[in-house]
């Protein structure tokens, strides 16, 4: 089954049922949660350094996600 799939599928949904599906991911696959922290904590201080990405690059960006499906 692939992601797109999986996101009609999910889009159908009732918010019970969404509910049940981030706790279950969430149980089964606890290692994800602790990568995500990991990244979100690099990219804070990416941020905090100045890093950072110009509001019209994400725009863009999010555009061409929109028009693949992501």
């Amino acid at each position: 089954m692939s992601v797109a799939q999986l996101k009609q599928i999910i889009d159908q949904t009732t918010t019970e049922e969404r509910r049940f599906l981030r706790a279950y991911l969430s149980e089964a696959f606890p290692e994800d949660e602790s990568v995500d922290v990991a990244r979100l904590d690099q990219c804070m201080s990416e941020m905090d350094a100045g890093k950072a990405v110009a509001w019209e690059d994400l725009q863009e960006r999010h555009r061409e996600l929109k028009a693949r499906g992501l």
